[in-house]
């Protein structure tokens, strides 16, 4: 956790995020017979219902004591997009304007940015000699 903060300012709904990567990052750690955990990437959509900042900020606290502690976190942004069901076109949306680009259609479906995805983990394998 930041020094200094408050654990009481550690957004719940984030911190149960952070737990669940931890949990799934760790497991990965073990089946690859990892010695540690370097760096976490994830990739966020803008309606995925998870703040980037707040998981940020409750990264730490989530790690704390675990083999996933001192890892750092990468937060990509995932892009929004959305297919038109009355054209076929695919284009960029907005949180509050998911309308086709191309003919102005709200008939759209979502085809991206409502995700909270594990990208990559970067693990520190133990030295050859290590292995025996």
């Amino acid at each position: 956790m930041c020094r200094g903060a408050d654990m009481s300012q550690v957004n719940m709904h984030e911190l149960s995020v952070c737990r669940a990567l931890v949990r799934t990052v760790d497991e990965t750690r073990r089946q690859r017979g990892a010695a540690a955990v370097r760096h976490v990437t994830v990739r966020i959509g803008p309606l995925a219902g998870v703040e980037p900042d707040l998981l940020r900020f409750a990264w730490d606290a989530a790690t704390l004591d675990t083999p996933v502690a001192g890892a750092t976190l990468e937060i990509q942004q995932a892009p929004l997009i959305v297919r038109c069901r009355a054209c076929g076109a695919t284009s960029a949306g907005q949180p509050a304007d998911l309308r086709c680009r191309a003919c102005h259609s709200s008939a759209t479906a979502l085809e991206s940015g409502d995700d909270c995805v594990l990208v990559g983990v970067d693990l520190l394998l133990p030295a050859p000699a290590d292995l025996c």
